[in-house]
């Protein structure tokens, strides 16, 4: 009871590294969520048109810090590359506030932490890698980790840049007490969290 450990983690943590890990097709799978989850969600709002004008604009806001400086060569944990969203607050549009951003970011729904629970590592583990195995876990999360950040950071933007067409009543109206309601909403219902 004071020390549960999950069932079948390394089974688990295997079926992540044959079906997903080390999977490059996962990867590009992975960054369709945009186009086949989130657009159809903010076509209820907004219509066709705009939401997939909306998307393409977050998907170049977000591929344009990417190419800048999402890729940090610094160590993480195995000292593989891994996104680096430093920054990433200053070079979002006037329809995002930086306070919105952060507090996302700081309540879990702009980085894919269900990562670990899909490897297994959730319990009984540190999470941190060490020795060879450790290596090999975190090195298998990067294509997870990368797409679901893209994907979520680019639906966020989005979804906020839907709410900004909304007034405060019509956001009431549809069961929403703000934008930032209504951006986290659209981020749990289309990005499998």
């Amino acid at each position: 009871m004071e020390n549960p450990q999950e069932e079948f983690a390394q089974q688990r943590s295997m079926m992540f590294f044959y079906f997903m890990g080390f999977s490059p097709a996962f990867f590009f799978l992975n960054l369709t969520q945009p186009v086949t989850q989130t657009i159809p969600k903010l076509t209820a709002y907004v219509g066709v048109g705009k939401s997939h004008a909306y998307m393409a604009q977050a998907l170049g806001i977000v591929g344009k810090h990417m190419t800048a400086s999402a890729i940090n060569m610094g160590k993480k944990a195995a000292g593989i590359p891994t996104p680096n969203w430093k920054g990433f607050e200053d070079s979002l549009p006037a329809w995002v506030k930086k306070e919105d951003y952060l507090r996302m970011a700081r309540e879990g729904h702009l980085d894919p932490q269900n990562i670990f629970m899909i490897k297994g590592l959730e319990r009984g583990k540190g999470g941190v890698a060490s020795g060879v195995w450790g290596n090999i876990e975190a090195a298998a999360g990067w294509f997870a980790e990368v797409s679901e950040s893209i994907n979520r950071r680019s639906t966020m933007i989005a979804a906020l840049r839907v709410a900004k067409d909304m007034s405060p009543s019509q956001l009431k109206a549809k069961g929403f007490d703000n934008k930032y309601d209504f951006a986290v909403s659209v981020i749990q219902q289309t990005q499998g969290i």
